[in-house]
């Protein structure tokens, strides 16, 4: 959230559980938090707000907790109705490759997994893991297509990204430190970069 307002982004919602808003709300007094995540209604009231959002970023800080994750995929059914752009990153992930139907054919969202992360994506989808001897690229190209022309980005010491059209790769050297957290940048500054063009 923050990573979007540094970014650019005008104001940045935070959709969070009860006892996470709290700790949320310190870091930044420009963040607006709401703790509906774990709520009985928690899909309409997020629902109300969806209109004023330009992105979403779903993922960061989320938890693989049942509830909480059913509760993300009704959200993202009314994103797609909505026709808002989002990212999907860390545990949003681990939910989209448990029903990766959930985001076939929506040319808006933006997947960021990490090697581990595609593989797991990869194999869920195919019932089978990418084979390694091929081109890697390859199975990016195929994964992307499949699931109708959504972009991976798949973070690695190379980045690689594709639309199942077009492979780009981003081979400028980063931080020689692969800290925890720098997927959560890279997903908050997508969400505004998605809206943007």
């Amino acid at each position: 959230a923050i990573s979007a307002l540094k970014t650019g982004a005008d104001l940045s919602y935070v959709f969070c559980s009860r006892d996470s808003a709290p700790i949320i709300k310190s870091y930044s007094p420009e963040l607006i938090v709401y703790p509906v995540l774990d709520s009985d209604n928690a899909v309409e009231e997020i629902a109300a707000v969806l209109p004023k959002l330009h992105a979403v970023v779903i993922g960061p800080g989320l938890g693989r907790n049942d509830r909480t994750l059913a509760n993300v995929g009704a959200v993202i059914d009314r994103i797609k109705e909505q026709d808002i752009p989002m990212v999907l990153d860390a545990d949003a992930l681990y939910f989209v490759s448990k029903c990766p139907e959930i985001v076939r054919g929506y040319s808006k969202a933006i997947l960021t997994p990490n090697v581990a992360e595609f593989d797991r994506l990869y194999a869920s989808v195919y019932r089978s893991e990418p084979n390694k001897s091929e081109d890697p690229n390859a199975a990016l190209l195929q994964l992307c297509r499949t699931l109708g022309n959504i972009t991976i980005v798949r973070k690695g010491h190379e980045d690689t990204i594709s639309d199942g059209h077009s492979i780009v790769t981003c081979n400028e050297r980063g931080s020689p430190r692969r800290c925890g957290g720098q997927g959560d940048l890279l997903s908050g500054s997508m969400g505004v970069f998605s809206y943007w063009s």
